[in-house]
Formats: structure tokens, sequence, C-alpha cells
């Protein structure tokens, strides 16, 4: 199932049929030796087209569903989603409890600090004058590819 990317049809493929091409293509490039690299580095700049695009179209977007609620275009549904947030911060409880977080997660930052270059235990001592014992912390890292469009 030999397809060029440039000339895939996306308006009239599901879903399962995307991951299927997905898988079809990853195939073939296993088979015939493919440029891997390159063809990322293409994945990459388009996903920076689309995702500028979609920014900069979603008021004209969020304008025509608020007149039409739900549309449905070639296979996908769109539709307005709330994103509501709230402002606790009228409330006298709140705002005393989420203090005592603040000064927590800075004690938390110091700790993490310190266990990022320490080699053997070591101690630390808060505020308040409250001693901690600090362990080294466990490195865990998982490889990646980074791509930085120029």
């Amino acid at each position: 199932m030999e397809q060029n990317i440039e000339k895939i049809d996306f308006k009239n493929l599901s879903k399962e049929s995307l991951l299927c091409l997905v898988d079809a293509n990853l195939q073939l490039w296993a088979d015939n030796g493919q440029d891997k690299l390159g063809f990322h580095a293409i994945i990459c700049k388009a996903e920076l087209f689309f995702s500028e695009l979609k920014k900069k179209l979603a008021k004209t977007l969020i304008d025509e569903l608020a007149k039409n609620n739900n549309s449905t275009h070639n296979g996908v549904v769109l539709s307005l989603s709330n994103g509501s947030s709230y402002d606790y911060s009228n409330s006298p409880a709140w705002i005393e409890v989420n203090g005592r977080i603040e000064v927590i997660k800075e004690d938390l930052k110091a700790i993490e600090a310190i266990a990022k270059v320490t080699k053997t235990r070591s101690e630390w001592t808060d505020k308040d004058g409250e001693c901690y014992v600090i362990y080294p912390a466990v490195s865990k890292s998982a490889e990646t590819v980074k791509a930085t469009i120029k």
C-alpha cells in the first residue's frame, strides 16, 4: 500500500483508516529503508503549521459553532466545549489554605534541589526549624526526539 504522504486525501479518511495508514507507512519505510529522520522533520513542521492554524481559526470557529451548535464536516464532529475556570480568591478559607500550600511547595522545591545534587544522606532545616533527612534523588530518563524548526 504505497502512498505518497503529500497526496493522501485526509478529508475522506476515517480515524480507523488513518491509523491503518500510519502502520502501513511505517512498514513500508522499514522495508524500503526510507529517510525516517527527514520525514520526522516534515511531520514536525506540519504539526507546527496545523497547530498555529487551529489557534488562529479558533475565534471564528467558536462564533460559527455558537450559531450552529454542532457541526459535522469530513467525518469530524465539531462542537463547543465549555472551558470554565473558577476564581476562589474571594474566600478567606481558600486564601489561608492556599498560603500554607505555597509554603509547602517552596519547601518541596528546596528539598528537591538538595536531593538532585546530594550524593549521600543530607539534612535540611526549614524556616520553622524542622529538620528533614534527604536522600539522593533517583534519576529516571527516557530518550525522545527533540525537533527545533529553524
